[in-house]
Parts: structure tokens; C-alpha cells; sequence
């Protein structure tokens, strides 16, 4: 009803950013499976060849829409199956039009129940309503968010058949750059967390990575910390990571007094850590106060993707580079060549599918039957990468 209510007055905006669809697809996959699991409806995933996988575009709201979607498609069907599909319809340069589809076995819907859909606060009917629930509403914010992409959404159906609803969004190509990422070894953390669970994995996770965390569960002896470090000549911290609800002083008021600090030679990274709200925090905050702001929970890639990013941009926006950068090929997979890759498959049809995945990015690729192998394989030779599967006999991965 919020979107509805932005989408009405004009104040829903859509997003400009650089994303992985593979990466919407994942996140969709992972949402949906619990309910889809529970109805024993298998789902698949199809996008063609020709489909670019490095956009540009508004992927938290095309997320949204394919969510919205596919749920409607595991509530009205009761057995078969669900497909999403993905194609290229056409191709300008750099300007994309995208098609994606999908398609259930369920209940399907009447010409004249067809025509009412999109429309807010209508469903099929009073007995749809009744059975199934819904506001009317999903439909409709779908309708508005593809037509502010620069699509059109619609379904083809029949009464007891299934049915398949489809919608376009133009979309742009990301062209992939070589890039100065920071050297991760180079970097010295600071995470102020009262959540001591929360702040013990992310330093785990930090230090994974190969960064230099040091973590405090409060914000006076955080900001003691970033001020004695800067006093005693130590390094000083390049990032802060600080969580926005604390007591006595909250993520935002930490941001304005090391940004007010004098006695820092140089100012950190900051970066805002919610547990919700992050969209809303976001559009409010000051860019010159904070330089980025994540969503909890925190995943080890995007963390270190986003400590990374801000590091860049406050470089470029300050006119120098503060901390050792590495080259590093953005998005390109290619640079990994010759990369020594150990995969642990029991199943000689996903092994075939594997090496097909991967033979063209000139990888030494090891296959194995079982985990055990695996264990005798990282014994012997040296790896940089080993793939397992989960459920493999003599040893599971």
C-alpha cells in the first residue's frame, strides 16, 4: 500500500544502477523456495544465450515485480510446475529491451476475469478473493513500476490451463571496466556494533577477507578508539562501519562527530549498517555525512563489494588515494585464466553441464566422484578454488 500510495502521487522513483541479473535471479530463487518447496512445485529458471547479464537499471523493483509474479503463480497452482523466462527482444547499441515470462499450470483465468487485473483493488473475482485473499493491489503496483521502466506487462491465460504473464523493461548494458579496487590487505576497519553476536561474525567475516577489523560494542568507545588511534601516529582507520540504532548515541550522530573531529588527520569511509528502513535512511541521509548505508543481514560479497566501492568514490572525490589499490577486472571472469579449480559432483550429467559452464574461461578444471576424493585431491595438489556439492556419498561436502 506504500508503493501504491508513492506510485499515486507521483513520488516512486526508478533507480539507475549497475546489477547482475544472474544475481536478481538468485535472490528471487532463494525467496520463493520455501513456499514453492511446500507445495512440491518444481521451478525453473530460463534466460536465452543472447540475454546480457551486466545491466543497468532498477534491479530492487524489477525484483519486486517478478516476485510479486511468481508468488501468484505457486498461490494458484496446485500441482505441475512454474517457468520464468527471459529473453532479448531487441537490441539498440547499449539499450536493451528485455522479455520476461511467467508461467504456471494453475487454476487460469476467464476472458472477462482477464480484462479486471491490473486494475487496483480487483481480482479475478468474489470467490478468487475469498479463497486465495489479497488486497488487488500486486498486480496493479506491477502495472505502474514495468510502465516506469519503460515496459508493458500482460498475460495470456485459459480458464483450467495455467497462465503465463509476461512484461518488457527497457534496460541498459553495463559496460565492464578495469578498475583500482583497494587491496584488502591494506585496509584498517573500525565496527562499532552493540549487537555483540552481529559484530563478533562481520569481524570473522572482515578478517576472512584479509582486512584489519578491530570491533567495539558502543559508540563512546569506538569513537575513543578512531581518536587515540589517529593521537598515538598508528595507522588510522580507512573505513568505519557503524550500526544506526544504538543507545547513547545512534549510527548518524557517530557520522557527525567524526566528521566535526579535528584531531583526524584523515576522514574514514563511513557506512551505515540497518537493520530496516534501509531504502527510506538512504534517500534521507547526507552524502557528505555518510557514504554508504547497507541492509542487515550483511553477506561477506557485498560488505567487502560495497567497502570497496566506497573507497573508490571518496578517493576520487577527495582528489588522491589514501591506501594501497591492486588492479582488479571488474565483472570479468576472464582474468582468473589458468586458475586451478577442484570440483566434487557425483552426478555425471551435472559433471558434463560443469565443464561446459566453464570451458571457456581456459580454467584447469579437476572433476571428482565423491568427497572423499576431494579430501585425497586438496592433499595432494595445490587449489584455488574447490566446488562441492552437498550430498555426495562416502563423504558429503
Amino acid at each position: 500500500i506504500l508503493d501504491f500510495s508513492k506510485i499515486e502521487a507521483g513520488k516512486l522513483d526508478i533507480e539507475q544502477t549497475a546489477f547482475r541479473l544472474d544475481n536478481v535471479l538468485n535472490n528471487l530463487a532463494a525467496m520463493i523456495d520455501v513456499k514453492a518447496t511446500e507445495k512440491k512445485l518444481p521451478i525453473s529458471f530460463d534466460y536465452a544465450d543472447d540475454v546480457p547479464l551486466s545491466l543497468e537499471g532498477d534491479p530492487l523493483r524489477l525484483g519486486q515485480v517478478l516476485l510479486n509474479l511468481v508468488n501468484n503463480a505457486i498461490k494458484f497452482t496446485e500441482q505441475g510446475e512454474i517457468k520464468i523466462n527471459v529473453t532479448l527482444i531487441s537490441q539498440t547499441d547499449d539499450q536493451f529491451e528485455l522479455r520476461f515470462a511467467v508461467k504456471d499450470t494453475g487454476i487460469g483465468l476467464s476472458t472477462e476475469a482477464q480484462q479486471k487485473l491490473f486494475q487496483s483493488f480487483s481480482q479475478a473475482d468474489v470467490s478468487t478473493t475469498r479463497r486465495y485473499g489479497g488486497t488487488g493491489l500486486g498486480l496493479a503496483i506491477c502495472k505502474q513500476l514495468v510502465e516506469l521502466m519503460g515496459g508493458q506487462i500482460g498475460v495470456y491465460s485459459e480458464l483450467g490451463k495455467g497462465s503465463e504473464f509476461f512484461f518488457t523493461v527497457q534496460t541498459r548494458l553495463h559496460q565492464s571496466i578495469r578498475a583500482q579496487r583497494p587491496d584488502l590487505r591494506a585496509i584498517r576497519l573500525l565496527y562499532i556494533e552493540d549487537d555483540k553476536i552481529a559484530l563478533a561474525s562481520t569481524l570473522e567475516m572482515l578478517h576472512a577477507a584479509g582486512i584489519t577489523a578491530v570491533g567495539e560494542s558502543n559508540s563512546p568507545d569506538g569513537l575513543n578508539q578512531l581518536v587515540n588511534t589517529a593521537l598515538t601516529e598508528e595507522s588510522e582507520f580507512d573505513v568505519v562501519l557503524v550500526d544506526w540504532q544504538m543507545p547513547v548515541m545512534d549510527g548518524l550522530q557517530v557520522a557527525q562527530s567524526i566528521r566535526n573531529n579535528s584531531a583526524l588527520k584523515k576522514q574514514p569511509v563511513i557506512i551505515l549498517i540497518t537493520a530496516h528502513g534501509g531504502e527510506e535512511l538512504q534517500a534521507q541521509v547526507n552524502k557528505q555525512l555518510v557514504d554508504a548505508v547497507l541492509l542487515k543481514p550483511l553477506s561477506a560479497s557485498h560488505l567487502i563489494d560495497s567497502i570497496q566501492e566506497a573507497l573508490v568514490n571518496r578517493a576520487q572525490s577527495s582528489g588522491g588515494i589514501t591506501i594501497g589499490f591492486a588492479q582488479h577486472e571488474v565483472d570479468d571472469i576472464s582474468s582468473r585464466a589458468g586458475a586451478r579449480v577442484l570440483i566434487a559432483e557425483d552426478n555425471a550429467i551435472n559433471q558434463e553441464v560443469i565443464q561446459g559452464l566453464m570451458m571457456p574461461f581456459a580454467m584447469d578444471v579437476t572433476l571428482v566422484d565423491n568427497g572423499e576424493d576431494a579430501v585425497k585431491a586438496v592433499q595432494s595438489e595445490q587449489f584455488d578454488l574447490v566446488m562441492m556439492d552437498i550430498q555426495m556419498p562416502k563423504l558429503d561436502g
